[in-house]
């Protein structure tokens, strides 16, 4: 996968967490967001659902930890 090739935009969520979301459109015209720091990616058909599942599933890996 080239990401080098891709426009990604970094968001920082502001709240009771601080972290960095890289969002990207992959080949296969699906969203990818990955928490950077937590190394927690998630993919959607659009850019919101994408980063609500990254939410969740940074609900989950917190849980873990």
């Amino acid at each position: 996968m080239g990401r080098a090739a891709l426009k990604v935009d970094r968001l920082v969520y502001s709240g009771a967490v601080n972290f960095e979301v890289e969002i990207y459109k992959n080949e296969a015209d699906e969203w990818v967001a990955t928490a950077v720091e937590h190394d927690v990616t998630a993919k959607g058909r659009t850019e919101n659902e994408a980063l609500s599942l990254l939410m969740d599933a940074l609900a989950a890996h917190f849980k873990k930890a």
